[in-house]
């Protein structure tokens, strides 16, 4: 039995638990839940091997899909010599010639299937990820995209999933590609700490003129003279851009460096490059954020931004 649940270097990241004995040769094993819970199983039958999702669009974009048609994604895809065989290639050849069987490995994974499942039911009707991390050992413990798919239904239903617009097969939690929101203000708000500006008031009118974009604080409301406590209550668009560029581009940038932007995204699951910062000027995107302007490679991921700005990025460790 392998593990890696050792305690990981800081930042980095986990999904996969245990591999253990499993399943015999040409069947892939199971892959089971933080608890032992199965997940996904295969059985034989007379016409073949039959692989079964338990809870098939909860953990649809985690676990992914094996077809032989369309191929494999997700933990299917890459642990895929490790569910069907526990042996090398060498041991693989002399079982086919003497006709026996090895054991592939089954897979325990850091999620918890009640958690994994609350994620996803709270992402019901909307398109998003959510992702639970355990931050003392690693272990990522829920990651749920929305919409999601039956992986079980990927045989009959390829044409209507790639034709779909709302894009069911990414992964939003690691692929997809958006702006940083407003959870990079806990970077400026660090670097508010850090150069003892945090008793300084800022006046609020409820919006506020930056690089030449006015930006609105939530229903244009003004929040009058606030300091960093009362900015974070009410997550204070008009003070976070004065502030910033009170700080500065190099403040920001070195505090967005210490909370692990530009920094790679080492995942068990396929997942977007990493963003580069440049010292350029500060403006907010979308609808309310001070970010450190962006010209970048890529966009961030809706909550690979997390770790990024907490407390780094996803890796697999063998």
């Amino acid at each position: 039995m392998d593990s890696v649940l050792t305690r990981l270097a800081p930042g980095q990241w986990t999904i996969r638990g245990l591999f253990s004995g499993g399943s015999l040769c040409g069947e892939a094993a199971s892959i089971l839940d933080k608890n032992g819970e199965i997940l996904a199983k295969s059985a034989k039958y007379k016409a073949g091997v039959k692989r079964t999702y338990v809870y098939p669009r909860y953990f649809s974009h985690v676990i992914g899909y094996s077809s032989a048609k369309y191929g494999s994604s997700g933990l299917e895809a890459l642990f895929n010599k490790e569910l069907m065989s526990s042996s090398d290639t060498m041991e693989d050849l002399r079982s086919k010639i003497n006709d026996y069987y090895i054991k592939g490995n089954n897979i325990n994974l850091t999620l918890e299937r009640s958690l994994q499942v609350y994620a996803s039911d709270l992402l019901r009707g909307k398109k998003g990820a959510v992702v639970v991390l355990k931050t003392d050992t690693g272990e990522i413990l829920a990651l749920a995209s929305k919409p999601d798919f039956d992986p079980s239904g990927i045989q009959n239903n390829w044409e209507s999933l790639i034709n779909d617009k709302k894009s069911p097969l990414p992964n939003r939690a690691s692929e997809g590609l958006y702006p940083r929101g407003s959870i990079f203000k806990l970077a400026v708000a660090s670097s508010i700490l850090k150069n003892d500006l945090r008793d300084i008031e800022v006046e609020c009118t409820g919006e506020v003129t930056a690089c030449g974009y006015i930006i609105k604080d939530s229903d244009g409301k003004a929040h009058g003279s606030i300091t960093l406590s009362e900015a974070l209550k009410y997550c204070c668009n008009s003070y976070y851009i004065k502030q910033g560029l009170k700080l500065g581009n190099s403040n920001l940038y070195n505090e967005a460096v210490r909370f692990r932007l530009n920094k790679k995204i080492q995942t068990d699951i396929r997942a977007v490059s990493y963003t580069h910062l440049t010292l350029l000027t500060i403006y907010s995107v979308s609808i309310s954020v001070v970010v450190v302007s962006l010209k970048k490679k890529h966009t961030t991921s809706p909550l690979p931004p997390i770790l990024n700005l907490t407390l780094s990025r996803f890796s697999y460790n063998y």
